[in-house]
Order: C-alpha cells, then structure tokens, then sequence
C-alpha cells in the first residue's frame, strides 16, 4: 500500500519508477534496439 502512494521505499527513500515511467523506459529500449538492429543490417 504505502509504494503505491508514495512511490519511495520507506527505509532508504529510494524512488522506483511508476508503471507509466517504466513502461515508457521499455518502450524506448525496444524502440532503441530496433533502431540498432536496422542499422546494422543497413551498414
């Protein structure tokens, strides 16, 4: 309960990343490795 409403870890304070935050992340690594992927076969 208390990740979801502050999005901290209770001890350290560490920040984790929201479902929107990291689902956008993995939207970008993918679209990074297949940007990769195309240019290598282009080079």
């Amino acid at each position: 309960m208390w990740l979801r409403a502050s999005g901290a870890c209770p001890c350290c304070r560490f920040k984790l990343p929201t479902e929107d935050e990291q689902r956008l992340l993995e939207e970008q690594e993918a679209a990074a490795q297949a940007g990769a992927g195309v240019t290598a076969i282009d080079a």
